[in-house]
């Protein structure tokens, strides 16, 4: 008669690769929206400073990033999932 074995599985799964990318890019987008701030005259001081634009605050980028930092989990859910966060 064969014998059973039992599967013994992790509490927490390893974490993925696309995980791992959630994480950086969620550093990406508050790198962005900590470059990308608004001056005196209401415009964005990373366009003008680095692309000479005259832009308008919430420029594209950080209106990308605002979108980002908004849909990334909060590191005390990724924490939960046992999911890196940095």
């Amino acid at each position: 008669m064969p014998v059973s074995t039992l599967a013994v599985r992790p509490d927490t799964p390893p974490p993925t690769p696309a995980a791992e990318s959630v994480v950086s890019l969620a550093a990406s987008a508050a790198a962005i929206l900590a470059l990308h701030t608004v001056d005196e005259q209401g415009m964005c001081t990373q366009c003008r400073t680095a692309y000479a634009h005259l832009t308008p605050h919430p420029c594209s980028q950080h209106a990308w990033a605002q979108r980002v930092n908004q849909s990334v989990p909060a590191p005390e859910t990724l924490q939960l999932l046992g999911l890196p966060c940095s």
